[in-house]
């Protein structure tokens, strides 16, 4: 791609960046939606799935592998977490792809707008907005590449919500029950559960370390974007709409952090306490 600095001018080379990484957005986000179960589906031995039958499908492999009270996986279950883990890891790697467009084209438009003497109101309107969106998808980016990094971390403990819901019967209502109880035995005296219930403690615990570590190191990235952020409205131009427009992108930027900063302590608790969370995800709850 051609030198930033020359398309961060507003003119011919300025709107093609736009419309191409408008382009490469829109097909990033088609493949978002389409292309991840058939990616994980090659080479995991499995067709893509729906949701429905994935549920159906993980629910019968983990009532086998309740019964069977071993800690390995039996083949079934290992190839649906695979599947998991590739659909998950498939996302990702779209996420990072859409993350990286957002922000090229988030700093393209601010830096635009910031090379302006004197905009027009039309044109702040179009700068602002613009800026303010890419800024939104990017952080709405990072927050969907969070979630499938941890789901790749822990592809299994990130099926367990498939096990609940009103519609358990039979087999399935009965291995809810005996792990509710083993839960509740577990939480009242301390005794290591069953291998397959460690199991699942064990992955539900590094499911919630990984959102603790990425929220953190959010946290720490939307600080220091914040900061730059106030630090270029400051000076770099001396238009007012561009200051202003930074300074609201500072605090947006402050409470993001607060926010993140709250999942990663929140997530550090369920770390440290992981039995009653699990019990809130038997009881339908995440």
């Amino acid at each position: 791609m051609s030198n930033p600095t020359a398309l961060s001018r507003p003119g011919g080379f300025f709107r093609t960046a736009v419309a191409v990484l408008v382009a490469e957005a829109i097909v990033l986000i088609v493949a978002f939606v389409l292309a991840p179960g058939r990616l994980a589906a090659h080479g995991s031995g499995m067709d893509s799935l729906d949701q429905d039958d994935l549920r159906t499908g993980f629910r019968a492999e983990f009532d086998e592998y309740r019964r069977t009270d071993e800690a390995d996986f039996s083949t079934g279950l290992d190839t649906i977490v695979d599947y998991w883990f590739r659909y998950h890891l498939a996302k990702a790697v779209i996420a990072t792809l859409l993350l990286l467009v957002f922000a090229m084209l988030s700093v393209l438009v601010w830096r635009a707008f910031s090379t302006l003497d004197t905009p027009p109101v039309r044109g702040t309107f179009a700068f602002v907005g613009g800026g303010a969106l890419a800024t939104i998808c990017a952080t709405a980016s990072l927050i969907i590449l969070m979630a499938n990094i941890q789901g790749t971390v822990a592809p299994f403990a990130s099926l367990l919500p498939m096990l609940t819901g009103d519609d358990a019967q039979g087999q399935h209502a009965d291995t809810l029950d005996r792990l509710r109880q083993q839960l509740d035995h577990r939480a009242s005296t301390g005794e290591r559960a069953s291998p397959a219930l460690e199991a699942v403690i064990s992955d539900f615990t590094r499911y919630h370390s990984a959102m603790a570590v990425l929220a953190t190191i959010a946290a720490i990235l939307a600080i220091g974007v914040g900061v730059w952020c106030r630090v270029k409205g400051r000076t770099t131009s001396t238009v007012g709409q561009f200051r202003r427009a930074m300074t609201a992108l500072a605090m947006f930027f402050g409470l993001a952090a607060v926010g993140l900063i709250v999942v990663a302590v929140a997530n550090t608790s369920t770390v440290a306490h992981p039995i009653p969370a699990l019990q809130a995800v038997f009881e339908g709850g995440w």
